[in-house]
């Protein structure tokens, strides 16, 4: 009889506890330091070329590409690292599909926030195909 007694006694307690661990998981899910991308964000995308200066081999398949962009100001710096800024290569497969080489321009697009919380620079992106006036 006892143990009942005592689950009955702190019974109240679980329904706090459990508002509380609640209130705070909600509470966490408002935090503007971390945006997400997506929701209802609005971009102004720009095309830019990206002329490769540099394609380095990193093993027996995959390539670093070193580029700079044709306008300043655009990125966080004028010079790109595919590996550095975007955390991949590409493969010689790759680059041999598309005929791309050293001195072409890929297409690098860049969104710039207009509206809404999200990720700043979620729109920024390079294509792996030849840039066209």
């Amino acid at each position: 009889m006892k143990t009942v007694i005592c689950i009955l006694k702190f019974t109240p307690r679980i329904p706090i506890l459990l508002s509380g661990v609640i209130l705070l998981y909600c509470s966490s899910c408002n935090n503007e330091a971390n945006n997400v991308a997506g929701g209802l964000c609005t971009y102004q995308y720009d095309t830019i070329p990206a002329q490769i200066i540099s394609i380095d081999t990193v093993d027996s398949s995959n390539r670093n590409l070193l580029l700079v962009l044709a306008k300043s100001g655009v990125y966080k710096h004028d010079t790109i690292d595919l590996h550095a800024d975007f955390h991949h290569y590409t493969t010689r497969e790759q680059l041999q599909q598309k005929n791309i080489g050293l001195n072409d321009s890929l297409i690098f697009i860049t969104g710039k926030l207009i509206s809404g919380s999200c990720n700043p620079s979620a729109g920024t992106t390079l294509q792996l195909d030849h840039y066209k006036k």
